[in-house]
């Protein structure tokens, strides 16, 4: 008889230690979430901005690049070589600082665009973390990154607490 009732508290026990640590799961679409925020969507713009004034200053560069190479080209056959010789060392600088500009643009675009985002991810993981922990999620994945999004789908919550 005792046997039985020592069998029985483990087994209540285990039962009721199991249900103490069932854990709560939930996801959320990033994407969707990012395309409802406005401040997500003056970040586009502002980053689009930006890289327009990165591209136009390209393009300005470029131009007098085919500038200076066109002038060059219309040299006249007697133009003493050390003036030619100076006029491609130019040309080949231009065309460096164009291929520098290039890839510096993409690393400031880059850059401008992790400056942006920072404060937009900080108050979406926040507002993440509330809804979980109001609601009592012990995991929130991200639904883009799994195979099967299985448990709550919190994403509607976390876009009303950003609202907020």
């Amino acid at each position: 008889m005792n046997k039985r009732i020592v069998k029985l508290l483990i087994i209540t026990g285990i039962t009721i230690s199991g249900t103490l640590n069932a854990q709560k799961f939930a996801h959320v679409y990033g994407d969707s979430i990012m395309a409802r925020i406005p401040a997500a969507l003056e970040m586009q713009g502002e980053l689009q901005r930006y890289v327009q004034k990165k591209e136009q200053e390209l393009v300005s560069m470029q131009k007098s690049y085919e500038n200076a190479l066109k002038e060059y080209q219309s040299l006249a056959k007697d133009t003493p070589d050390a003036i030619k010789l100076s006029r491609e060392q130019n040309i080949q600088e231009m065309a460096q600082n164009i291929q520098k500009y290039q890839m510096d643009a993409e690393q400031r675009v880059q850059q401008k665009q992790q400056e942006l985002l920072a404060p937009i991810y900080d108050s979406v993981q926040k507002a993440i973390k509330k809804v979980a922990k109001n609601k009592g999620y012990t995991y929130v994945f991200s639904a883009q990154a799994l195979l099967y999004a299985g448990g709550d789908n919190i994403t509607a919550l976390v876009e009303q607490e950003l609202s907020k």
